[in-house]
């Protein structure tokens, strides 16, 4: 059984010397031009301790700088017979995901308030009645939330103008919506490998003459957002 990191381009990682979770040598199964990035699984799953996970992150970041990576998700065990099925049902997608993340990386980019709204769990007054300090408590929590919201309402356009200014700097992009409106709005943008600072400098600008909004970018990564045919193997991440 193989723990997968992923699959890469020209299955030759002469050189690198990296060691998987299981502390053999990271090694290549080569099938046809393509090589899946393995470890032998001494184990039937990995912890998703954040040593492991940091040890899945640095294999993939170690390999990005000479090869194109298609990273698999955190805790992916396959058999031979597996990894052979998966390339031959998926080679047309998986030829196309190379394509897409040759010579390119993932940015992670987080659009929020400079300062975050107040704290939405006040205590309630302790010298009251029961009843009286439950309706308080509710009173309080309603009004941190209108408030919260007033100043959302106030952001919320200038966010979603920084976002599609970097939907421009970006090759792609793909966004994750907060879910409640006073939360950051999260995505990941694939740029080229060697224009990773000029991209960083550039979005974090675009917010830069502003006083309640900020851009904070995270990376560079395996372009895990920019792949679809590992999805099928399933793993976490």
């Amino acid at each position: 059984m193989y723990y997968v990191y992923g699959i890469i381009d020209g299955g030759d990682i002469d050189g690198d010397v990296l060691r998987g979770h299981s502390g053999d040598d990271v090694a290549v199964f080569r099938l046809g031009e393509l090589g899946f990035l393995v470890s032998d699984a001494a184990a039937a799953s990995v912890e998703p301790s954040p040593e492991n996970v940091w040890r899945h992150e640095n294999i993939l970041h170690a390999l990005m700088a000479r090869h194109a990576v298609l990273p698999a998700r955190f805790g992916l065990i396959c058999d031979r017979d597996t990894l052979s099925s998966v390339l031959e049902s998926n080679r047309h997608r998986i030829e196309e995901d190379m394509r897409r993340v040759a010579g390119r990386v993932e940015i992670a980019v987080r659009i929020g308030e400079k300062t975050p709204p107040r704290d939405m769990t006040p205590k309630p007054p302790a010298a009251r009645s029961v009843e009286a300090s439950g309706k308080a408590y509710l009173l309080t929590r309603v009004a941190e939330h209108r408030r919260t919201l007033a100043v959302a309402a106030k952001t919320r356009p200038a966010v979603c103008h920084v976002r599609r200014q970097i939907d421009r700097l970006a090759l792609e992009t793909r966004w994750s919506d907060a879910v409640d409106a006073w939360q950051p709005v999260k995505g990941s943008c694939l740029v080229e490998r060697h224009g990773v600072a000029q991209f960083v400098r550039a979005a974090e600008e675009r917010a830069s003459c502003r006083q309640d909004i900020v851009v904070t970018c995270t990376g560079p990564w395996a372009p895990y957002s920019f792949v679809s045919a590992l999805a099928v193997m399933g793993g976490t991440r």
